[in-house]
């Protein structure tokens, strides 16, 4: 094989584990975009009210 083939053939590996891994980023990402979005306001009562002391 060719100096040349030996490049073009190590560059196109190359190129399809970059392309892999910008599958694998992809589909991670929208598995994080499928989530519910979280409850941020700081305002909000996530838990049973304190009781009031009389």
């Amino acid at each position: 094989m060719s100096k040349y083939l030996q490049k073009i053939w190590i560059q196109t590996a190359l190129i399809a584990d970059e392309i892999e891994r910008t599958r694998q980023i992809c589909a991670r990402s929208l598995e994080l975009l499928r989530l519910p979005v979280p409850n941020t306001f700081l305002g909000n009562r996530l838990g049973a009210p304190p009781e009031k002391e009389e």
